[in-house]
């Protein structure tokens, strides 16, 4: 299973599982985050200056 792994160059310090789990977290994260990131916009009280309502 260890040899199935791909091998770590040398200047990289990037663990492989690490990034062969980003392709499959990408796209239900993106999602995620495009809500968190509206959720904010809405949220926050401090910006008078860009308010949409």
């Amino acid at each position: 299973m260890l040899d199935e792994l791909p091998r770590r160059e040398p200047g990289r310090t990037q663990i492989p599982c690490a990034r062969d789990r980003l392709p499959q977290l990408s796209t239900p994260d993106l999602t995620a985050l495009r809500r968190v990131a509206d959720a904010l916009r809405d949220w926050r009280p401090h910006t008078d200056s860009r308010q949409p309502r």
